[in-house]
């Protein structure tokens, strides 16, 4: 039998058999994956007619109602519950499977039968786990699209970094936990002068300690994910994870198989199936002369470079999503885009660029002395929480602090720097609060659209800076990518 090929970026098929954790009884069910969707498991009998809503309590004879014994009072279960914590089980090719906290979609019984559907986004292939937190793995294998692409492809005049070679190359780099490698393996040509094909680009991490799969997608996966989206300003979805366990975790209780019914049984590497939280992009869309930097530009010693991207990743936190979102779904609601990307510039600044007026003890002393002058307590503590906030930069303060450096790295952005960030406050606050409407609100669409594409490119060339790119590289790379648009603010 030909085995299925499993990953998150493609459609596949899984028949087997299902059951919950500590049932007695396998059900015979199809898995369906599909990558904009998750996962949809089509069972039979998972929950059938006359399922008791309490063990120990025995059917209807018509599989409904209420118990006949007059002691017995508990009514019988109608269908399946809304969700559960897990459902198991094994393919006919002998792979066991968890689905993670599904949900039921539909429920229909007749005649003590029922057919279900449930639905799922996280799919392991090759374990029984009941919650993600359970599944620990010390070593995983990642396949991103767009990865190869960013390490192979020249840019901007600049050669990819693992291109035009015909061995294994790797880029090997220490991050917070672990040790990551970028692998490209290429393919050798058919023929003489036809150009080189890459046949496998991958990221593999062994980690000090063993990962959980909710840690793993946010500390490692994830940051790596933003780079290339950030790099390459396209989405980067999984195409493919395979993790080594560390620890087998101890076999649940498996119902034996239907009378008739046997298996091959196989432990293959344990495939992480998961829905996307990155767009999927159109292969013929792709535009990767698009790509603001590859890893070629990142010079002779790229893993530094990214080294310091997943420390900086980190230090910006879970306020990065509002920039990455945005990133990744350009067709968003422009007033949505313009609150997230200004939430976003506000906390990036004060985590990683902050520059208070006062010195803290200096605004600790005035805090003091200035509260001591109020009468009352009620008064006082009035003024204490206005006052903890004092000695911050206003969000239109740290807006312009944002243009202005990028402008130190591309020349052309300093036409920004008197407007961009007055017209976005201003903006921000008039839909936020609904004051007055000043002058400055961005009333025409056109300049709206523009002034929040151009924040977003003041945003991109910050984080580039953040890599220590050669300002030289940041400008033509940015010159490049924006090519034709009006995004660039160009001299007459």
């Amino acid at each position: 039998m030909k085995p299925t090929n499993v990953r998150p970026d493609s459609a596949f098929e899984l028949d087997g058999y299902w059951w919950v954790p500590d049932q007695t009884e396998r059900c015979a069910g199809t898995l369906n994956f599909q990558r904009d969707g998750g996962a949809t498991l089509k069972v039979l009998d998972l929950y059938p007619v006359g399922t008791p809503l309490e063990q120990g309590v025995q059917a209807t004879p018509d599989g409904a109602g209420e118990a006949q014994d007059a002691e017995m009072t508990v009514a019988w279960s109608p269908g399946a519950p809304e969700h559960v914590a897990a459902i198991h089980g094994e393919t006919v090719d002998g792979v066991p499977c968890s689905l993670l906290a599904p949900i039921c979609l539909n429920w229909q019984g007749n005649f003590r039968h029922s057919r279900e559907i449930w639905s799922s986004y996280s799919v392991l292939h090759g374990v029984h786990v009941h919650a993600s937190e359970e599944l620990q793995f010390d070593a995983a294998t990642v396949e991103l699209h767009g990865l190869k692409e960013w390490a192979t492809l020249s840019t901007h005049g600049l050669r990819g970094a693992l291109d035009g070679s015909h061995e294994v190359q790797r880029i090997t780099v220490e991050v917070p936990g672990a040790e990551l490698s970028i692998t490209v393996e290429p393919s050798f040509p058919l023929s003489e002068g036809e150009r080189q094909r890459v046949r496998v680009a991958n990221v593999s991490f062994q980690f000090d300690q063993p990962q959980t799969l909710p840690a793993f997608r946010k500390e490692y996966v994830g940051p790596l994910q933003d780079l290339l989206l950030l790099a390459t300003r396209e989405p980067t979805p999984v195409g493919s994870v395979v993790a080594d366990l560390a620890q087998p975790p101890p076999e649940a209780l498996v119902p034996p198989f239907p009378a008739g019914k046997t298996l091959v049984r196989s432990r293959p590497a344990v495939q992480i199936v998961e829905r996307s939280r990155m767009s999927w992009p159109v292969p013929s869309n792709r535009h990767h002369h698009r790509m603001l930097f590859s890893l070629a530009a990142l010079g002779d010693e790229p893993d530094q470079f990214i080294a310091r991207w997943y420390e900086r990743r980190h230090a910006i936190g879970s306020a990065g999503n509002f920039f990455f979102g945005t990133l990744d779904e350009p067709h968003w609601d422009l007033n949505d885009r313009l609150f997230k990307l200004m939430n976003f510039a506000e906390a990036y600044h004060r985590s990683c660029l902050d520059a208070p007026p006062l010195h803290d003890d200096v605004h600790s002393a005035l805090t003091s002395r200035m509260l001591s002058a109020v009468d009352t307590d009620e008064q006082r503590e009035v003024y204490r929480d206005r006052l903890r906030y004092a000695n911050s930069q206003t969000q239109r303060q740290r807006t312009e602090a944002l243009v202005v450096r990028a402008a130190e790295a591309v020349s052309e952005l300093q036409l920004l720097e008197p407007t961009l960030s007055r017209s976005l406050a201003h903006t921000r606050n008039y839909l936020t609060h609904w004051e007055t409407k000043t002058q400055y609100v961005l009333e025409d669409p056109g300049e709206y659209l523009l002034a929040v594409a151009q924040l977003m490119l003041v945003l991109q060339v910050n984080l580039m800076r953040d890599l220590e790119l050669p300002d030289e590289v940041i400008r033509q790379g940015l010159l490049a990518s924006y090519e034709g648009q009006r995004t660039v603010p160009r001299t007459a």
